[in-house]
């Protein structure tokens, strides 16, 4: 498994990506199911499905989870966001739809 930096790093590179496409901080929902997650671009008003093969690795650092996706891209889940579910109960799911590839 390949990975690129410290979440904090990792996140600080995808944010100034985002300001610098966008002019401000992208934002999407992240839904997440049995097969797949459903990812909703809200500043492009676009969705998409993500397979869980796909992710690369699940990272955290104290105040975000980490999803590395193929192409240097990754996607950020603050852990205050979560609306529904239990935010203990995610790296256990994200293990066994992951395996081998949650590292913390």
């Amino acid at each position: 498994m390949t990975t690129y930096g410290a979440p904090a790093r990792v996140a600080l590179k995808i944010a100034k990506r985002n300001f610098k496409k966008y002019g401000s901080e992208v934002t999407a929902t992240l839904c997440f199911y049995e097969d797949k997650v459903i990812v909703h671009n809200h500043q492009e008003d676009s969705e998409g499905d993500l397979r869980y093969e796909q992710i690369l690795a699940v990272r955290q650092s104290p105040r975000l989870y980490l999803l590395e996706l193929p192409g240097k891209t990754a996607l950020l889940l603050e852990k205050t966001a979560f609306t529904k579910g239990a935010l203990e109960e995610f790296p256990a799911f994200m293990r066994r739809k992951c395996p081998g590839r949650v590292t913390f």
